[in-house]
């Protein structure tokens, strides 16, 4: 599978795996090989051993990762609003505003006065329509 694959070398290694990516290197194996076994890019399998040769370990160092934009609080609030919808062709505004914002967003919309709905900045989203649209919530 391509595309579980291409995500999980994004994914952050286990403990099992650093253990196992040491163990490996320890035992003398190439790089390559180890990143084959453990399905991890050869930069991942390389970062993690500079690591446990340079500090001695290979534990995550705390406050690692990205900074928090919210409190505990506000994310026991956050809501994942809707399922994926995959769509066939080009989006435009309209097929946004008519096969997603309409059936499946405004009516979550409608159940929670107060919420915020968060989009990108793809042209479909920043759209008149579509703005026009989401201001009735």
């Amino acid at each position: 599978m391509p595309g579980k694959r291409a995500r999980r070398h994004f994914s952050q290694l286990s403990e099992f795996e650093r253990g196992l990516i040491i163990g490996m290197k320890t035992e003398g194996c190439s790089t390559r090989r180890v990143a084959g076994q453990v399905d991890r890019s050869e930069c991942a399998v390389r970062n993690c051993w500079e690591q446990w040769t340079r500090d001695g370990t290979h534990e995550r160092k705390n406050g690692s990762g990205a900074t928090r934009k919210t409190t505990r609080s506000e994310d026991r609030r956050i809501v994942r609003r809707s399922t994926l919808i995959v769509m066939r062709g080009t989006l435009t505004s309209q097929h946004y505003v008519d096969d997603i914002l309409r059936p499946h967003v405004g009516p979550i919309l409608n159940g929670r006065p107060g919420a915020i709905f968060q989009q990108d900045n793809a042209r479909p989203h920043t759209a008149r329509v579509v703005q026009d649209f989401l201001r009735h919530f």
